[in-house]
């Protein structure tokens, strides 16, 4: 499972695609793709910050810890 198990969801819920995503956090659509994909990779801490910011969350929020 992804590390980033609320990227789908918190993305969703603000009506963003995964394009506009991509390009805010400075990464490619099909990348995006991958990391909100079942069987993802663990993106770097350095990409995990740049989508939480892009999303405007915490990277706890992002990775579902439990506050």
């Amino acid at each position: 499972m992804s590390a980033l198990k609320n990227l789908r969801n918190l993305r969703k819920e603000r009506g963003l695609t995964q394009e506009w995503l991509a390009k805010q956090a400075g990464l490619t659509q099909p990348y995006v793709a991958i990391l909100e994909g079942r069987y993802s990779r663990n993106p770097s801490l350095s990409t995990v910050r740049r989508i939480a910011a892009a999303l405007g969350v915490t990277i706890s929020e992002l990775v579902g810890e439990i506050p």
